[in-house]
């Protein structure tokens, strides 16, 4: 009796498994933190079940905090003149992950309300993988958005 392998399992059928590999390689936003003002560039990544912060520490090092939607608490943005902070604060680590400093402003809010309308509906039970990678940006960056945020649009 010959056995397949999980990948072979896999090929020609669209199981749970091959919807979430699908899924956490199509982004939904990502920006980076303002080159002078931080040396190393630090980037933040959105998919449908996760955030991946990297923290560019020198040359060609790198650490990276990754946070499951599901975990994300609230997220909050400081904002000055022309740059903002990133605090997400995340529920179950034993802390949160360290501000991404010097973020284009209007980045900043735009992943904010996406990563909140995201949570709502991870909270909600939707389902997102039956929804297409732009009408789901969308989405869920009206769900995130705050009053003030609409008004200022």
């Amino acid at each position: 009796m010959m056995t397949k392998t999980l990948y072979q399992a896999s090929l020609g059928s669209d199981t749970g498994f091959d919807k979430l590999v699908k899924a956490t390689n199509e982004k939904i936003y990502s920006c980076q933190s303002v080159f002078p003002f931080t040396l190393f560039p630090d980037i933040i990544k959105v998919d449908q079940y996760k955030i991946d912060i990297i923290y560019s520490i020198f040359f060609f090092s790198k650490s990276v905090f990754t946070i499951l939607l599901k975990d994300v608490r609230t997220v909050k943005v400081d904002s000055g003149l022309f740059f903002a902070t990133l605090n997400i604060e995340v529920i179950g680590y034993e802390k949160n992950p360290t501000p991404v400093r010097f973020l284009p402003k209007a980045a900043a809010f735009k992943l904010r309300d996406i990563i909140m309308g995201l949570v709502a509906a991870k909270r909600n039970k939707v389902d997102l993988a039956t929804i297409d990678e732009k009408t789901l940006k969308a989405d869920a960056q009206k769900v995130g958005s705050t009053r003030e945020n609409l008004m200022s649009s």
